[in-house]
């Protein structure tokens, strides 16, 4: 795997985000379906499956991020 160079600022800035990704905007997004699951019925309940793609889109952010880290050269 061939190394890709990155600053000490670049990569605290890659680490920041991918901290807040895993836990501040996915515990909002965890607790928004929490609360759209209690308005009832799951299969006409648009803001439920509204939610459930964001956290998948979240989740998808977050696991291609690690990628670039492991083959960085500070």
């Amino acid at each position: 795997m061939e190394k890709e160079p990155i600053t000490i600022q670049g990569l605290e800035k890659i680490k920041s985000e991918l901290d807040t990704r895993k836990h501040t905007t996915r515990s909002k997004i965890v607790m928004a379906i929490s609360e759209a699951r209690s308005h009832g019925d799951l299969k006409e309940n648009a803001e439920y499956h509204g939610y459930r793609k964001r956290i998948i889109d979240n989740l998808n952010l977050i696991y291609p991020e690690m990628a670039p880290m492991r083959k960085t050269e500070i």
